[in-house]
């Protein structure tokens, strides 16, 4: 079988989620976490390379899913557990126990990944459940942020984060995604805002080194995690969707 344009891309998603891997095994948790950003600009740009050449088939999605399982699950799994044991100023925790919370990314994202792929659930502009993506940029965001390294607290909590956002992928509660063709106007606006802030911390990140670039990072994703659910969706879409999941859940 001939990998098409959009696959070559695709594969550009699985291999920095590799590489972040090996960034973690350097013990360089920063390039570890652009790896996981670079994997997912390729995840955006496969789409769009898809849909300028017309490449559409079924191996092309699989090979997608598999791609964002090793990006978005393994790689940020063996991340958290680098952070948990290479930390600079916080006491280690044991290595099994970082194995643990790390190993708790890997298996909620392969269960995830098998359960929407044997019965596929959707609805236009929503992911049900925590989406893997999501969670990788959290975690990044967390261990490059002062919330990853004010105190013992924060420091602890972001085991219970782990945790957490790992389990918050099975429960089937609607997350808003790009992928809607026409999106509400608040949240144009609020994408914007988003976008703008992350834009603007990013540069001063790189013109100075430092910056609130993770910390604004965290907070939107956070946002994303307790709020997104219900202010992304007007009561009567709601409805709607409530609908889809009762008639998914019959034929799961």
């Amino acid at each position: 079988m001939l990998l098409k344009a959009k696959d070559y891309v695709t594969l550009g998603n699985a291999f920095f989620g590799f590489l972040s891997v090996i960034m973690v095994m350097r013990g360089e948790l920063e390039w570890a976490s652009y790896c996981i950003m670079f994997a997912w600009v390729c995840d955006l740009g496969d789409g769009m390379v898809a849909r300028l050449t017309n490449q559409f088939n079924k191996f092309g999605a699989e090979l997608d899913n598999v791609a964002d399982l090793v990006a978005y699950s393994i790689a940020p799994g063996y991340l958290m557990y680098g952070f948990f044991t290479q930390h600079s100023t916080m006491p280690p925790i044991p290595w099994w126990a970082a194995v643990i919370v790390g190993a708790f990314p890997v298996l909620a994202g392969c269960i995830r990944f098998a359960r929407f792929n044997v019965t596929k659930l959707h609805y236009d502009g929503a992911w049900f459940g925590f989406p893997r993506p999501a969670a990788a940029f959290l975690y990044i965001g967390y261990i490059n942020s002062s919330m990853g390294h004010a105190n013992e607290i924060t420091y602890y909590l972001g085991i219970v984060l782990v945790i957490a956002t790992s389990l918050a992928h099975f429960i089937l509660i609607p997350y808003v995604n790009h992928h809607r063709e026409v999106h509400h106007t608040y949240l144009k606006v609020a994408y914007w805002f988003i976008f703008s802030s992350l834009f603007f911390a990013g540069i001063g990140h790189a013109i100075t080194g430092v910056g609130l670039f993770w910390d604004v990072l965290t907070f939107w994703f956070l946002c994303y995690l307790f709020l997104a659910p219900y202010l992304c969706f007007p009561p009567e879409e709601k409805r709607k969707i409530k609908a889809t999941i009762e008639e998914w859940k019959k034929s799961e």
